[in-house]
Parts: structure tokens; C-alpha cells; sequence
């Protein structure tokens, strides 16, 4: 099919006008991290200053050359998700590139995908000394990869009925339909929230007793659940009890749904404090630290510092931020494994972190006991529920669906990194923590080590699997799909009309 022209005279295109708008607004950052560099007198500003203009300009090319369908198939939407996530990625890698931080591609295009997914592995080492601008664009990129997520919650999840906001507002609709305009002001307000929490972050950090560069930085990557850090030590520089509080609330916060948080801070508390969701997240984050902490005080008795570090460090592994305070990996073996579920399960739906989401382990566990009931009596009807809400059949496979392919990859994901000399331990932790976007893991992948542990190849599986746990699974596969069907019928059409000039 011819592509069409809109009523202005551009080609309608939801990639092509994406991949602009996207590239645009990553060169704002870049322009800031050169400002930055500027201020703290170092010598890659004209390098950032330059990847901004020359990233800005082809934004601003597709934007002027596309605009979005007015008509907009689901197919289409998962393409445009996955291309703008590639064309941000590539962006990022550039900026490495070009400013000299690492010596090869590779390197560079690991710690883009690390950061654009909020998953914060890293192979930057040492961190400290690593310019003040590209330090800021490292940060950024979580930061504006959180950003996406509340995108990809409001716009796409909501399609595939296994994930997305916690609120049916959400859903813009099904294939074919016009886009329904309910979907920008929702994420208009989650993007309100999302802004305001980082400033609130900010403020707190500043008043905890951190410089302005770092408050800054790590107000990106707390709201974002990113982990990343200006430090080479993370959260255990700053040595502060304040500063490690406003981290974990800042953390918990982040890893909460922002539709019922926006709900809540417009007069609608109850949907927030009755959410069934919410009650699995905190109880898994609060299940986790009281285990850690009840564990350790046999060896390191009752120590109030040890508690605080301790909560701290359940706080951001189960949100998935992937902060580092102290060395988890000296835990017992089953508190290690505990740690590792709470890693998977992540945070909640509509919230800026990853892992399987909360409101998935309830659907699931519903689903499981309502089959173990069946088997002892055949003819029970019960639906699978989450909360009071009763889910139909087809949504609750579709959940089951995305579970076999969470743990699928998962499996995969361990396979190929082993292959390349990795350990069992690490090559697990680091598929799970991969699509779970949270960063360090266990064994050579832990917190006191970088994923430079790993071969290049491994890093290279790490890397895809992080972009499949943050955009769910399903765009990422459908979007690929997608696009080989759409090369293969416009193959088809250029055997069909060779003289004519296709899209």
C-alpha cells in the first residue's frame, strides 16, 4: 500500500515521526551536558555541543518530512516504539563515541542500551574523572529513558491487555481505530509528576548535604530507577544517613504506579491505599528488607547504621535502581536467592521500574491456585482475579503467555551468557537483572564489579535482553515482526510494479 499524504503535504509516518521527536529531545540533553562541560571548564563541550546540532538536526529533518497517521494500527505503534528506543540508544552510543569515553563501539553501545533501559550495568571504569558533561548525558539517558516507560505504559501497553497503567483511561485503542486523545493527558499528568518528583528529589538531595552536580545527577536516577552514579563507590561516597534516606524514598516512590500516585495527590487517596498492586509491591520490598535484616543481625548484631544500609540496599534492588551501598554478596546464599526474586518481581505497572511488575504476581498466583482447585473439583468456576477485580479468560492468557516468556528469557538469556565463560551464578544474576533493568547481580556481574567481567558476546545478550524486559517482551517482538512483514510486502509490491516508486 502507496503511503499517505497528509492534508499538509508530508508523509504520514508514526516511525519516521518518532524517531524525530525523540531525537530531538535527546539533543536538548546533549546541548545541557555541553553546557555543563562548559561550566566545569572541561574539553569534550564542543564534542557534545556538536553530536547536540548534528542529533538535533536530523530530529528536526524527520519531523518536517513526517507526521503522525491520524489512523494509527497497532502494528504501526509497536514499530515506532521500537525504533524510537534504537534511534535514542544510538544516539547515546554516539556521544561515547565521539567524545573519546570508551575505546570501541561495543563499549559504548552497552552502556547506551544500560542507560536508555534505566538498567544502570555498567562498563565505564573508573567513573570518577570521566568528564562532568558526559557524566550528565550518562545520567540524562535514564533519566529520559524513564520518561519513555510512562510513554510506553500510556500509549502501547495497554494494547497488548498485559501491562500498562493501572487505570483503563489509559488504553488509546485497538487496531485501526483513531487515536484517542484521552491517552496524551494522561500522559501529560504522569509526565507532570514524573518532573515535580524529580525536583522534589533534587531538593532533598541538596538539603541532605550533596553538591548541585551530583543532587542532579542522582535525582536522574533515582525517579528513573535507573542506578546510575557519579561515583565509583555509588551511594557508599557520600557516607550520609540523610542522603540514604531521601534515596529510599525517592526509590519507593518511583517504583510506584504514577497513574494511582497522580490519582492519589488529586483528592483520590483510597484508589492508591485499596490498590491489590500496591499491597504486593510494598509487601515484597517490606517481606525482603525484614528477611535481610532479621538474617544479618545474627552475624553483625543489632546496629542501626547496618539496618539503614540494609534497607537501603532491598530498596534498590527490588525496585530495580540498582544503587550500591554495601556488598550484598557477603550474605547468605539463600538471602542472595530472595534477593534475586525480589530483583525479578521489580516494581508496579505505570511506574518507571522494571522486573515482572506486582500486578502480574498477583495474576498469576490467582490463575495457579484457581487451577489447583479445578483439579480437585472439576466442575468450580472461579475467575482469576486480581484484587476484587475478576480478569476474562483471554486476558488472563495473555498474562500467562507473557510470564513463559519472561522466564523463557530468562533461560535463553543464561544459556548464551554461560556460553561465552561465564559461571552459572553470574550468567543467571545477570539475565534476571538484565530484563529486570536493574543493574549489578551476583557473582562477577555484583556490586563491587562491572560487566566488563563479562565477554563480549555475553555483554551483547545482556544488552538485547534489556531491551526486551523494558519494553516488555511483546513490542519488541511484534515490532520486529512488523517490520519484516512490511519489507517483505514491499518486496513483493517491487516484483509486482517494478517501474513504480514505492515508500
Amino acid at each position: 500500500m502507496a503511503a499517505q499524504t497528509s492534508a499538509r503535504g508530508k508523509r504520514e509516518s508514526a516511525v519516521v515521526h518518532s524517531v524525530g521527536i525523540v531525537l530531538a529531545v535527546a539533543a536538548l540533553g546533549m546541548l545541557a551536558a555541553a553546557m555543563v562541560e562548559s561550566i566545569d571548564r572541561g574539553t569534550h563541550a564542543d564534542e557534545l555541543a556538536f553530536s547536540g546540532l548534528i542529533v538535533g538536526g536530523i530530529g528536526l529533518a524527520l519531523r518536517s518530512f513526517a507526521v503522525a497517521p491520524v489512523r494509527l494500527p497497532t502494528a504501526a505503534l509497536f514499530r515506532a516504539a521500537l525504533a524510537s528506543w534504537i534511534a535514542l540508544t544510538l544516539a547515546s552510543a554516539l556521544v561515547y563515541q565521539w567524545t573519546g569515553t570508551f575505546s570501541n563501539f561495543g563499549d559504548s553501545l552497552f552502556e547506551s542500551v544500560s542507560g536508555v533501559t534505566t538498567t544502570g550495568a555498567t562498563v565505564l571504569h573508573p567513573i570518577e574523572g570521566t568528564p562532568a558533561g558526559v557524566l550528565f548525558w550518562r545520567s540524562t539517558t535514564q533519566w529520559f529513558g524513564g520518561m519513555g516507560v510512562l510513554a510506553l505504559a500510556v500509549t502501547v501497553l495497554p494494547l497488548l491487555d498485559v501491562g500498562g497503567l493501572e487505570t483503563s483511561a489509559a488504553a488509546p485503542g485497538a487496531e485501526g481505530r483513531h487515536r484517542d486523545p484521552r491517552g496524551r493527558p494522561i500522559f501529560r499528568n504522569v509526565l507532570a509528576l514524573y518532573g515535580i518528583l524529580t525536583v522534589l528529589v533534587v531538593v532533598g538531595y541538596l538539603a541532605a548535604g550533596m553538591s548541585l552536580f551530583d543532587a542532579v545527577n542522582h535525582s536522574f536516577t533515582t525517579v528513573s530507577t535507573g542506578g546510575f552514579s557519579t561515583h565509583d563507590q555509588s551511594f557508599a561516597f557520600f557516607d550520609s544517613a540523610a542522603v540514604e534516606w531521601v534515596a529510599i524514598a525517592g526509590m519507593l516512590v518511583a517504583g510506584a504506579s504514577f497513574a494511582l500516585l497522580w490519582q492519589a495527590l488529586r483528592g483520590r487517596p483510597g484508589s492508591l491505599f485499596r490498590s491489590t498492586a500496591v499491597h504486593t509491591y510494598v509487601g515484597v520490598v517490606a517481606g525482603t528488607a525484614l528477611v535481610a535484616i532479621l538474617s544479618n543481625r545474627v552475624t553483625s548484631g543489632l546496629d542501626v547504621g547496618a539496618v539503614r544500609s540494609e534497607l537501603f540496599t532491598v530498596v534498590s534492588l527490588t525496585t530495580t535502581t540498582g544503587y550500591r551501598l554495601l556488598d550484598y554478596t557477603t550474605w547468605s546464599f539463600s538471602l542472595q536467592a530472595i534477593l534475586l526474586f525480589g530483583i525479578a518481581i521489580g516494581g508496579m505497572s505505570g511506574s518507571t521500574a522494571g522486573g515482572f511488575k506486582a500486578t502480574r504476581l498477583v495474576a498469576i498466583t490467582s490463575y495457579a491456585w484457581r487451577e489447583l482447585a479445578r483439579s480437585l473439583h472439576s466442575a468450580l468456576v472461579r475467575p482469576t482475579r486480581v484484587g476484587q477485580t475478576a480478569l476474562d479468560e483471554d486476558l488472563a492468557s495473555r498474562i500467562m503467555g507473557f510470564t513463559v516468556l519472561f522466564l523463557g528469557v530468562i533461560l535463553a538469556g543464561t544459556i548464551g551468557i554461560a556460553a561465552f565463560d561465564a559461571d552459572v551464578v553470574t550468567a543467571l544474576s545477570a539475565a534476571t537483572t538484565s530484563i529486570a533493568n536493574a543493574g549489578p547481580g551476583l557473582g562477577a556481574v555484583g556490586p563491587t564489579e562491572t560487566y566488563r567481567n563479562l565477554e563480549p558476546g555475553g555483554r551483547a545478550i545482556a544488552a538485547f535482553v534489556m531491551l526486551l524486559g523494558r519494553l516488555e517482551i511483546f513490542p519488541v517482538l511484534l515490532g520486529l515482526a512488523g517490520a519484516t512483514g512490511w519489507q517483505r510486502a514491499r518486496a513483493d509490491r517491487r516484483r509486482e510494479h517494478p517501474a513504480r516508486e514505492l515508500p
